[in-house]
């Protein structure tokens, strides 16, 4: 069983994030405990969506979202 390893950056941190199946940006940020509707998350510098596929080795940055007034 091939183990794929996902680099996450949130809040200053990282996590390294390991799965044994395809996986999706929606799919690390569950398991990291991040609500998907309180960030962006940057692939490569561009923004992706939470259906964006992820390979081993990739790295993404959930941005938090914020607002106010």
């Amino acid at each position: 069983m091939l183990i794929m390893k996902i680099k996450l950056l949130y809040d200053r941190g990282e996590k390294i994030i390991e799965v044994d199946k395809d996986v999706k940006v929606r799919d690390i940020l569950e398991r990291a405990g991040i609500n998907t509707e309180t960030v962006i998350v940057k692939k490569d510098g561009n923004i992706v969506t939470e259906e964006e596929e992820l390979k081993t080795g990739d790295i993404i940055e959930a941005v938090r979202i914020i607002s106010g007034g």
